[in-house]
Protein backbone atom coordinates (compact mmCIF):
# COMPACT_ATOMS: atom_id res chain seq x y z
CA UNK A 1 0.00 0.00 0.00
CA UNK A 2 1.25 3.46 -0.82
CA UNK A 3 1.37 6.39 1.55
CA UNK A 4 -2.03 7.92 2.26
CA UNK A 5 -1.56 11.61 3.06
CA UNK A 6 -1.28 12.30 6.80
CA UNK A 7 -3.57 9.43 7.78
CA UNK A 8 -1.65 7.54 10.41
CA UNK A 9 -2.11 7.25 14.13
CA UNK A 10 1.46 8.45 14.60
CA UNK A 11 2.76 4.91 14.19
CA UNK A 12 3.64 5.16 10.49
CA UNK A 13 0.99 2.61 9.49
CA UNK A 14 -0.93 4.21 6.63
CA UNK A 15 -3.67 1.57 6.45
CA UNK A 16 -5.28 2.28 9.84
CA UNK A 17 -7.79 4.78 8.51
CA UNK A 18 -8.57 2.64 5.49
CA UNK A 19 -9.60 -0.19 7.80
CA UNK A 20 -11.64 2.14 10.04
CA UNK A 21 -13.39 3.92 7.17
CA UNK A 22 -14.05 0.75 5.19
CA UNK A 23 -16.14 -0.55 8.05
CA UNK A 24 -18.53 2.40 7.70
CA UNK A 25 -18.89 2.09 3.92
CA UNK A 26 -20.68 -0.30 1.60
CA UNK A 27 -17.38 -0.90 -0.23
CA UNK A 28 -13.92 0.57 -0.42
CA UNK A 29 -10.78 0.66 -2.53
CA UNK A 30 -7.21 1.82 -2.23
CA UNK A 31 -6.41 3.25 -5.63
CA UNK A 32 -3.14 2.74 -7.48
CA UNK A 33 -2.21 3.31 -11.13
CA UNK A 34 -2.91 -0.33 -12.05
CA UNK A 35 -6.35 -0.72 -10.44
CA UNK A 36 -7.81 2.78 -10.51
CA UNK A 37 -10.00 2.41 -13.62
CA UNK A 38 -11.56 -0.87 -12.54
CA UNK A 39 -11.86 0.04 -8.86
CA UNK A 40 -13.39 3.45 -9.47
CA UNK A 41 -16.07 1.89 -11.69
CA UNK A 42 -16.74 -0.85 -9.14
CA UNK A 43 -16.90 1.38 -6.07
CA UNK A 44 -19.05 4.06 -7.68
CA UNK A 45 -21.46 1.47 -9.11
CA UNK A 46 -21.82 -0.25 -5.74
CA UNK A 47 -22.34 3.04 -3.89
CA UNK A 48 -25.04 4.04 -6.36
CA UNK A 49 -26.65 0.59 -6.29
CA UNK A 50 -26.82 0.43 -2.51
CA UNK A 51 -27.33 4.18 -2.00
CA UNK A 52 -24.69 4.12 0.71
CA UNK A 53 -21.32 5.79 1.18
CA UNK A 54 -18.17 4.28 -0.23
CA UNK A 55 -14.56 4.93 0.74
CA UNK A 56 -11.84 5.56 -1.80
CA UNK A 57 -8.26 6.13 -0.66
CA UNK A 58 -5.70 7.63 -3.02
CA UNK A 59 -2.19 7.25 -1.60
CA UNK A 60 -0.24 10.50 -1.90
CA UNK A 61 2.64 8.84 -3.72
CA UNK A 62 0.22 7.68 -6.47
CA UNK A 63 -1.88 10.84 -6.76
CA UNK A 64 0.00 12.23 -9.78
CA UNK A 65 1.05 8.91 -11.33
CA UNK A 66 -0.09 8.07 -14.85
CA UNK A 67 -3.08 5.75 -15.01
CA UNK A 68 -2.65 2.31 -16.54
CA UNK A 69 -5.45 1.94 -19.04
CA UNK A 70 -7.90 -0.90 -18.71
CA UNK A 71 -10.77 -2.13 -20.84
CA UNK A 72 -13.68 -1.75 -18.46
CA UNK A 73 -17.33 -2.20 -19.19
CA UNK A 74 -19.60 -0.14 -16.96
CA UNK A 75 -21.48 -2.15 -14.37
CA UNK A 76 -25.15 -2.04 -15.27
CA UNK A 77 -27.45 -2.92 -12.39
CA UNK A 78 -30.14 -5.43 -13.25
CA UNK A 79 -33.39 -6.00 -11.48
CA UNK A 80 -35.07 -9.27 -10.76
CA UNK A 81 -38.24 -9.32 -12.92
CA UNK A 82 -40.06 -11.77 -10.65
CA UNK A 83 -39.31 -9.76 -7.50
CA UNK A 84 -40.27 -6.54 -9.28
CA UNK A 85 -43.62 -8.00 -10.40
CA UNK A 86 -44.28 -9.28 -6.87
CA UNK A 87 -43.54 -5.83 -5.43
CA UNK A 88 -45.78 -4.14 -8.00
CA UNK A 89 -48.62 -6.54 -7.16
CA UNK A 90 -48.28 -5.78 -3.45
CA UNK A 91 -48.10 -2.02 -4.07
CA UNK A 92 -51.17 -2.10 -6.34
CA UNK A 93 -53.13 -4.13 -3.76
CA UNK A 94 -52.23 -1.65 -1.01
CA UNK A 95 -53.26 1.29 -3.20
CA UNK A 96 -56.59 -0.37 -4.03
CA UNK A 97 -57.21 -1.11 -0.33
CA UNK A 98 -56.24 2.34 0.93
CA UNK A 99 -58.90 4.73 2.18
CA UNK A 100 -56.85 7.83 1.36
CA UNK A 101 -53.69 8.55 -0.50
CA UNK A 102 -51.36 10.99 -2.17
CA UNK A 103 -50.05 11.18 -5.67
CA UNK A 104 -47.37 12.98 -7.61
CA UNK A 105 -48.75 15.16 -10.37
CA UNK A 106 -46.47 15.22 -13.34
CA UNK A 107 -46.71 18.59 -15.06
CA UNK A 108 -46.15 18.47 -18.79
CA UNK A 109 -45.80 14.70 -18.71
CA UNK A 110 -42.19 14.79 -17.54
CA UNK A 111 -40.55 14.44 -14.18
CA UNK A 112 -36.97 13.68 -13.33
CA UNK A 113 -37.18 10.46 -11.34
CA UNK A 114 -35.09 7.36 -10.76
CA UNK A 115 -35.71 4.51 -13.24
CA UNK A 116 -37.43 2.31 -10.63
CA UNK A 117 -39.86 5.09 -9.73
CA UNK A 118 -40.45 5.87 -13.40
CA UNK A 119 -41.23 2.19 -14.02
CA UNK A 120 -43.58 2.07 -11.03
CA UNK A 121 -45.28 5.27 -12.18
CA UNK A 122 -45.75 3.81 -15.66
CA UNK A 123 -47.22 0.60 -14.23
CA UNK A 124 -49.59 2.46 -11.92
CA UNK A 125 -50.62 4.82 -14.72
CA UNK A 126 -51.36 1.79 -16.92
CA UNK A 127 -53.53 0.31 -14.15
CA UNK A 128 -55.32 3.50 -13.02
CA UNK A 129 -55.02 5.94 -15.93
CA UNK A 130 -54.19 9.64 -15.59
CA UNK A 131 -56.66 10.38 -12.81
CA UNK A 132 -55.66 10.15 -9.14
Amino acid sequence: MGKIAHHTLGDGVFGNFVDLSAGAACCHAVINPENCVVEMERVIAEARRSNQPAYIAVPSDYALSPVVSADVKPIVPRSNPEALQKAMTIIAARIRASKSGAYIEIIGGKMDMPPALAFAHGQLKAMYGDTP
